[in-house]
């Protein structure tokens, strides 16, 4: 473990040295950061999993719920045979979907976790990113110890620590990298209108 230390108290120091944990440096260090590792998480989402296997199953579960609903709506008794004897099926089909999702987890699990240790070492104490409004208006977030109002030329300023900054950058552009790579199953084109789309496209060309 102290080879270990060591190495990533190193890393942390090469960081320090290049006043790349200070502001305004550290708001776009630990931005580029947080959107490799989105980049490379999405990367190694698309390598291992089908993506397209894994939003037919998406739909196949959709479709049954939507189904389970009708039934319970309409107090469908053979509506709602269907659904049971469907049900079965969908959850094997929904711990499959969860072992997928799995694989990727495994593999970024442990780079992650080494950059993180690294940032929590180079990036400790301060606050290294400035939001323009006061955090402390908003009644879900309020007072938190990852943030401090501050007053500058007479504007409230949020200031907060570099976790607080990295996992807000991780979500605004981890969602847009996903779409752009077609690894987010939630943002993706269901089959059904993939499907009719192909189909439309063909009428059309057999019109002309």
């Amino acid at each position: 473990m102290g080879f270990w230390s060591d190495w990533l108290d190193a890393i942390a120091r090469w960081i320090s040295s290049n006043n790349w944990n200070q502001l305004p440096q550290s708001v776009l260090f630990i931005t580029l950061t947080s959107i490799s590792i989105s980049a490379f998480s999405a990367i190694i989402t698309k390598l291992l999993i089908d993506t397209e296997s894994l939003n037919e199953d998406m739909q196949k579960i959709n479709k049954w719920n939507q189904k389970r609903k009708m039934a319970m709506e309409r107090a469908d008794k053979k509506l709602w045979l269907s659904v049971k004897r469907e049900e079965d099926a969908i959850k094997r089909l929904q711990q499959s979907m969860m072992m997928k999702r799995m694989k990727p987890m495994l593999v970024t699990f442990i780079p992650f976790m080494v950059i993180f240790a690294i940032l929590r070492r180079a990036f400790n104490g301060h606050y290294y990113a400035w939001i323009p409004f006061n955090m402390g208006k908003f009644p879900w977030i309020g007072k938190t110890p990852w943030s401090e109002q501050v007053t500058y030329d007479g504007h409230v300023y949020s200031k907060i620590s570099f976790t607080f900054w990295y996992f807000l950058s991780s979500f605004a552009f981890g969602s847009l990298i996903s779409r752009i790579l077609g690894t987010n199953p939630q943002g993706a084109v269901s089959t059904d209108s993939k499907k009719k789309s192909k189909t439309t496209k063909k009428t059309v060309k057999k019109n002309k």
